[in-house]
């Protein structure tokens, strides 16, 4: 969830914090300013000056014993303002860049950001859009592992192209097609996804950084230089350096913490009775855009980089073998409904109901907390309200579980 605030202070706090729980000799910080979210739901504001080897977390208005892993998230007061670019580019571990002026060559990908971003490894690289489309998007979830492919605009429609990616300009994309280089103009290319190699995930805490204009880096976190840079490892144990000052938030997800997108749920039911059937998504609203919700008091929306898409009906059980002790997420209704949908919608535990509320197109989201302390199987069910199933697209921001560290 990109929330407001500022960063140079934050993200030398987390990269600290996370050099820390990767056995890397601490170092001194005055992180001030700082918005420290924790695992119990609460919230700290202060000043962190130090974190020691064991990982525990020292400063002004902060708590006695605090560490590293008791933290969901770090943010600072730099706002999210999304600015138009030219393309997509995503990178290998879930990273997407707003861009523009996007180069190919020496095995290098060149590109024009607003998050302070230059350049980087061909072999970073999953895919840079500049058209979406169904076709793209399907290559991308499922991209070849022996060659590169270029989604063009044909007489006949769309078009997948598969070879060797060779170079591409602002004019042109080369691909060697079938053993012989071959040219297509820049005006017909949707998108390019490249092979996908399968490289290894670097080990470590992973960091999900919402940058000001938008952009989301995803990757281990490593180091943070006097310069005001920070790493990023992404597969393969390539690095990507990062602007500070340009961070907006940082989340850290520790082995007290999955997001219920990143799991396979036990049991999917669904069914329709007056709607289109559509298929619940990951990180991604029913109709494939945004999770976005309204905030109805001041007129502005909030979007989540994780969380479920649903519709009624609904019904995702999931286990909890890792004794996870409370499930969190925002419920609301997606702005893309226009106003419209009405439905209930639970979280149960071994069958036993633990939160239920009517959720409404035209109201504030609601924030879900419940204990599932030695429960196995949590159930997150939607289902019609008094409009039957018409409209009713229900993001679950945010769903996560996680683990109250003492």
């Amino acid at each position: 969830m990109a929330v407001s605030l500022n960063i140079r202070p934050v993200l030398t706090a987390v990269v600290f914090a996370v050099l820390v729980a990767l056995n890397v000799a601490p170092v001194v910080a005055d992180l001030t300013e700082v918005r420290i979210n924790l695992l119990n739901g609460s919230s700290i504001r202060g000043t962190i000056q130090t974190i020691d080897d064991s990982g525990v977390v020292v400063g002004e208005g902060l708590p006695d014993g605090l560490t590293i892993d008791q933290i969901v998230s770090i943010q600072t007061r730099r706002s999210v303002e999304f600015s138009p670019a030219g393309a997509v580019i995503h990178l290998a571990g879930g990273s997407r860049i707003s861009g523009a002026d996007v180069e190919v060559s020496d095995e290098l990908v060149r590109f024009r950001s607003g998050c302070g971003l230059a350049e980087t490894k061909l072999e970073n690289l999953r895919a840079v859009v500049w058209i979406d489309s169904d076709l793209v998007t399907s290559r991308i979830d499922t991209p070849s592992v022996d060659a590169d492919t270029v989604v063009v605009q044909s007489a006949n429609g769309l078009r997948a192209v598969e070879g060797l990616l060779e170079s591409v300009t602002a004019s042109k994309v080369a691909v060697n097609f079938r053993g012989e280089s071959r040219t297509i103009s820049m005006e017909k290319v949707q998108g390019i996804i490249v092979a996908d190699l399968r490289l290894d995930a670097a080990s470590g805490t992973t960091a999900r950084i919402i940058m000001a204009d938008g952009s989301l880096l995803v990757g281990k976190l490593a180091e943070v230089t006097s310069e005001n840079k920070m790493t990023l490892l992404l597969p393969g144990s390539n690095e990507l350096i990062v602007d500070t000052d340009q961070i907006s938030e940082i989340k850290i997800q520790s082995a007290n913490l999955v997001y219920a997108s990143d799991l396979d749920p036990l049991e999917v039911e669904q069914r329709a009775s007056f709607a289109v059937e559509r298929a619940w998504q990951r990180d991604k609203s029913v109709e494939g855009n945004p999770l976005t919700l309204g905030l109805i008091g001041s007129g502005r929306t909030v979007s989540f980089d994780k969380g479920l898409g649903t519709s009624a009906y609904t019904r995702l059980v999931y286990d909890n073998s890792e004794e996870f002790t409370r499930f969190r997420a925002v419920v609301g209704i997606d702005v893309e409904t226009s106003g419209r949908g009405d439905c209930q919608v639970s979280v149960s535990g071994d069958g036993i109901q633990l939160w239920t509320s009517r959720v409404r197109a035209g109201e504030d989201p609601l924030p879900v907390s419940v204990d599932i302390t030695g429960l196995k199987r949590i159930e997150l069910v939607v289902e019609p309200g008094e409009q039957f199933d018409l409209a009713d697209h229900v993001d679950w921001g945010d769903a996560r579980f996680t683990r109250s560290v003492q």
